[in-house]
């Protein structure tokens, strides 16, 4: 339940580098934010963020569609990308490095 934290620009990059770093046939299993309605939604803040004793801090969500989030993961070089479970605004996707 982090990497909501960045744009699809940021996390593909990074899934690749995960790829990279697994050995064949190695997972990555990640459970997450999601887009609950299938439309982008407004980058919220977490509760408490505009109190006044917390005025300088900032949490950015930026939570993606499901079939962004497995389109990313395949274009990384995953050889099979599923997604496991779901609730209207989390999910838990394994992603899976081919044998080689």
């Amino acid at each position: 339940m982090a990497l909501h934290h960045w744009p699809a620009e940021v996390k593909a990059p990074l899934y690749r580098r995960i790829h990279d770093a697994l050995r064949p046939g190695g997972l990555l299993v990640n459970g997450d934010y999601i887009l609950a309605n299938g439309e982008q939604d407004p980058l919220p803040t977490f509760p408490g963020a505009e109190a006044e004793e917390n005025s300088d801090l900032l949490h950015i969500d930026i939570p993606l569609r499901i079939d962004v989030e497995e389109h990313l993961l395949a274009e990384a070089g995953f050889a099979s990308v599923r997604t496991l479970f779901r609730t209207p605004h989390a999910a838990v996707f394994v992603a899976e490095r081919s044998p080689d």
